[in-house]
């Protein structure tokens, strides 16, 4: 410095005091600067470079790691190397930062192939927390009965036992639920770098009963198309909001909602009761309209067994023709013929299908026409 002329030693020592004042003003915007104003992202995302032939992921640098992974505008470098030596896989992996300007992770081992399963299951725990940036816990949760539905923080995650990993520690809220049995919620705390296990065994519900009656009694319940019995009845509170029938011959039916928040005893007394006369003028209304859709019914199924006639014999016509014609070598005529024969049987197919459907449909409107003509006869019997 000394050997400098005056005029370049001063310019050094103006350009030497400016870097100073520079310097100075900016530990003093640090020092003013409040933490909270800085802003960290909640993740960052993680690109995967696919390599060359060569297999690296990246050219082989010429300078540093950590010179490398500036010019790469990476936050984080994972390097590593696979090499068998003496039929032994040496394994070596890191893992720098940039920030710190150092190696967070190192990983060096040699192993069997065999062996090679538990070197990578290390390297994952060890790696994770330095990738992720942040402390991560295990859950495993167990259930009984297995078919339970499992919740975490209000979110469904699987039906039976379940093993979560990389969760955030502290507290979490599991929700356990099944039909039937009694729901378990509750509070888990989650030690960082721990697995946390969490037992449920669903205690099964007392059935609730509920009392059914109706005025006039002997009335047919249903639930749905089951048929649970007859009034007075007691039956199993359901789960969830259900619809119930009430079936009588001397009244209309009659339907009503249960769920969890109904009484325990129940009492109907039917609407619209019916006099000797009028239940029979009812009856035969509804045998007379049974007797009408059957009616209706009844040409469908004869018109489509005439149709699966027609295209049966002509499956056998073009089945003979085609025959003939391959006997008497004509193999353009044949190819034709043969197409018609599939046709015909692609028809034949069809329409008996329709025929067995609309018989099938014809048969049950006859049942049920002659049960309204045997209970319009029992309504008139009791005239």
């Amino acid at each position: 410095f000394s050997a400098l002329t005056g005029s370049v030693r001063e310019d050094k020592l103006a350009s030497y005091e400016q870097r100073i004042l520079e310097l100075v003003d900016q530990l003093r915007f640090l020092e003013e600067l409040d933490p909270r104003e800085i802003v960290f992202p909640e993740s960052k995302p993680v690109h995967f470079n696919i390599g060359g032939e060569s297999g690296s992921l990246f050219p082989a640098p010429v300078f540093s790691p950590l010179r490398m992974a500036k010019r790469e505008k990476l936050d984080l470098l994972i390097w590593g190397r696979i090499e068998e030596v003496q039929d032994y896989l040496y394994i070596e992996l890191g893992a720098l930062d940039t920030a710190l300007g150092r190696e967070v992770f190192s990983f060096k081992d040699a192993a069997a192939r065999e062996d090679l399963h538990e070197s990578i299951d290390a390297i994952v725990e060890e790696l994770v927390p330095v990738v992720w940036g942040r402390d991560w816990s295990s859950l495993l949760i167990e259930v009984q009965p297995r078919d339970s539905r499992v919740y975490l923080d209000g979110e469904y995650i699987a039906e039976g036992d379940v093993f979560l990993e990389y969760l955030l520690p502290g507290r979490r809220e599991v929700h356990v639920v099944r039909a039937g049995y009694m729901e378990s919620m509750a509070e888990v705390e989650l030690v960082p770098y721990e697995t946390t296990k969490y037992r449920v065994h669903l205690l099964e519900k007392v059935p609730e009963m509920v009392w059914i009656d109706s005025n006039p009694g002997e009335v047919n319940v249903y639930q749905g198309a089951m048929w649970l019995g007859k009034t007075p009845l007691e039956i199993i509170r359901p789960e969830s909001t259900t619809r119930l029938l009430l079936r009588s011959e001397e009244s209309d039916d009659f339907s009503f909602h249960l769920d969890k928040n109904s009484p325990s005893n129940l009492s109907f007394s039917l609407p619209g009761n019916l006099d000797p006369e009028s239940l029979q003028k009812k009856r035969r209304n509804d045998f007379y309209a049974s007797f009408g859709l059957f009616a209706i019914s009844v040409p469908l199924p004869i018109y489509f067994f005439n149709l699966t006639n027609d295209y049966a014999l002509s499956t056998i016509n073009a089945a003979n023709a085609r025959d003939e014609a391959e006997a008497q070598g004509l193999s353009a005529e044949a190819q034709s013929l043969n197409a018609e024969v599939q046709r015909f049987y692609a028809g034949y197919n069809n329409y008996t299908t329709a025929y067995l459907g609309t018989l099938a449909v014809s048969v049950s409107l006859f049942v049920n026409a002659v049960i309204t003509l045997l209970r319009y006869i029992a309504s008139a019997d009791r005239m």
